[in-house]
């Protein structure tokens, strides 16, 4: 904890005091980190749909082509590139785990001298790790884009932070205005987010244009149902479709599609009144669990819907083939009894009143585009597959988890 407490510390010569400011509501020139992630990639797409900027887009590979590469092939891989793109495209070849992003002294300085507008989606993602093996990216990258903005101009900067800096547990409501508290969080990549909340906030708080958004699970693309295969979410459903059964359990589940989101960040972004302020995003209708194992049954696959203490049973015997396998950790107190916690999204909705921007429902129609695209990119086998291979004699492995 003491760590997590000194790292939120921002050196006080780190402030926009005395600078210009951008032109941070028609900005020309903007920087993106994480485009190459699953909601970063719908922002960059979101912002090329519906402006006029030139887009940076921070990108760690091997050579700079590479880098190039791997943001259209992102793009296209979520249906979401056109040709019209390219030439708005800007690739800066760096990483958020080095000092200055990464890049050379003279082309941080250049992009200091002409930025106007930060939006930092990027973050290493993994629920595993401690916070000491995600501290360079998600803490001191989020340092290092603080200190872009504060160099030369100041520039907005739009941060997504994430509803998990708050402990899970206990029938309470979340206000957009209530901070984190470490305390309660268990997992390294919550608490490297708490920290780099608490340093945006900082910065904030010594007058830098900041909004912080706050969004709770992006799950799929509402009218072309793509997705992102690390989601822990898709990977629980594809170990249980290979178990062949799913827990038993009244669970009630909050997604988002990902363009809802991305939609509603680039609009609340380019409002003189979002700055300052921090935006929670949730479905205001939630979807159970059974109703998702019943999408992978209508969908075709063979599958029982079995009590908790069975299917904890049957994990029991998977084996590294399972894509549960990995995971197995994060398993114990998945299926928690006690109701999550309720988001309010109060000041997201009065913002977004009479824009059209709607969360849609996660409802039948979305769950079978989400297992098609799946079934589409190979990341499922088709139910006819898992029908035939359900019909091998059973030979479990019992070795202990």
């Amino acid at each position: 904890m003491s760590r997590l407490v000194a790292d939120i510390r921002v050196e006080e010569e780190l402030t926009p005091r005395g600078l210009p400011v951008a032109d941070i509501l028609a900005p020309k020139r903007i920087l993106l980190t994480g485009v190459t992630g699953f909601l970063g990639a719908f922002i960059l797409e979101e912002l090329l749909r519906t402006g006029e900027a030139t887009l940076h887009c921070l990108v760690r590979a091997a050579t700079a082509e590479e880098a190039r590469a791997r943001v259209e092939r992102t793009l296209r891989g979520y249906q979401a590139w056109d040709e019209s793109y390219r030439s708005r495209i800007v690739v800066e070849w760096g990483t958020l785990e080095e000092p200055l992003l990464g890049l050379t002294p003279e082309r941080f300085d250049e992009l200091a001298a002409t930025i106007d507008v930060i939006y930092h989606c990027g973050a290493k993602v993994n629920f595993v790790y401690p916070y000491s093996a995600l501290r360079a990216a998600n803490v001191l990258g989020t340092k290092e884009v603080l200190r872009l903005a504060c160099r030369g101009r100041a520039k907005a900067v739009h941060h997504m932070s994430t509803i998990d800096i708050f402990a899970h547990g206990g029938d309470r409501l979340i206000a957009e205005e209530e901070m984190g508290d470490p305390t309660g969080i268990g997992d390294g990549y919550s608490q490297s987010k708490w920290v780099a909340e608490e340093m945006v906030t900082t910065l904030r708080d010594r007058g830098l244009p900041v909004v912080l958004y706050r969004p709770w699970i992006i799950l799929g693309h509402s009218r072309t149902g793509v997705t992102h295969t690390t989601d822990y979410s898709c990977v629980l459903v594809k170990g249980c479709i290979q178990l062949g059964a799913g827990p038993a359990n009244d669970m009630a589940l909050n997604f988002m599609p990902v363009d809802f989101v991305s939609r509603a960040v680039v609009h609340l972004s380019r409002q003189e009144a979002s700055f300052g302020r921090t935006f929670h995003f949730a479905n205001p209708r939630s979807v159970d669990l059974r109703d998702i194992w019943q999408w992978v049954v209508d969908y075709g696959y063979p599958f029982d819907v079995i009590p908790y203490e069975d299917w904890c049973e049957r994990l029991r015997a998977v084996d590294p083939g399972n894509a549960l396998f990995p995971i197995i950790p994060l398993l114990s107190g998945a299926f928690p009894d006690e109701p999550a916690p309720r988001i309010s999204t109060a000041g997201t909705d009065a913002a977004l009143a009479g824009t059209g921007i709607e969360c849609p429902p996660m409802d039948r129609e979305l769950g079978r585009k989400i297992l098609a695209n799946l079934v589409a990119i190979g990341f499922l086998a088709p139910p006819a597959e898992v029908s035939a291979a359900a019909k091998q004699p059973y030979a479990p492995n019992v070795q202990p988890v």
